[in-house]
């Protein structure tokens, strides 16, 4: 029996992740620093103050480009749209009455306005963002602040994220997750390898699974 249920943003709800990616590839490619594509993507869910040190060794360096990133992805960000089945599963949540927090490593006006546009206003209890915290997924800060706010028992909530980021955080505020393969970067086996309960293709899979019940 479920008390609540924790939800992902990017890439779980919101087709933005490969945005995200190009955003990092292009400030990353200004300061001479051409790295993949593929090998940003599979960091995007952390949080940019994780990742970019390690991929540029500076910290200071780093945050020049995060900065010059979230310039990019302000302007990019228009592209994004709801991922299958996210819309659903938001409303039919709020119907049953179940109570829905985000829980996202994305800042909070990227975040604003990517719940707007699948009216997400009003069926939320609770959103926590990057900035509410110390520290970003996939360190558990994120979902502890949830617990802590929300006062829900971790045994009877459901995290539903697409990265090993999001898997990884949820274990260490003692939360379960449901995955889904919407962000594109990691397979069925590599999430249910980290530790992921049940894996599906997108949202729209999950609700015509059933759930919540049986969870």
């Amino acid at each position: 029996m479920l008390s609540g249920i924790v939800l992902d943003l990017d890439g779980t709800l919101v087709d933005s992740n490969y945005l995200h990616a190009d955003a990092f590839a292009r400030a990353l490619l200004e300061i001479d620093r051409p790295i993949p594509r593929s090998v940003i993507h599979r960091q995007i869910g952390k949080g940019a103050d994780q990742f970019l040190p390690e991929l540029v060794g500076d910290r200071e360096l780093a945050s020049q480009v995060d900065a010059r990133h979230k310039e990019l992805y302000r302007d990019m960000r228009r592209y994004a749209y709801p991922l299958p089945g996210a819309r659903e599963l938001l409303a039919h949540l709020f119907e049953i009455g179940l109570p829905v927090w985000l829980g996202t490593s994305a800042q909070p006006e990227e975040t604003e306005q990517h719940l707007a546009a699948f009216g997400a206003t009003g069926r939320l209890a609770g959103v926590v963002v990057a900035t509410d915290v110390a520290a970003s997924k996939p360190a558990p800060d994120i979902f502890e602040a949830v617990l802590a706010r929300s006062g829900l028992p971790a045994e009877e909530t459901v995290v539903i994220g697409d990265t090993l980021w999001d898997v990884q955080a949820a274990s260490g505020a003692g939360l379960r997750t449901v995955g889904v393969l919407t962000g594109g970067a990691f397979s069925r086996d590599e999430l249910e390898a980290g530790g992921a309960v049940v894996v599906f293709d997108d949202c729209a899979a999950l609700l015509t699974s059933g759930f919540p019940t049986g969870f």
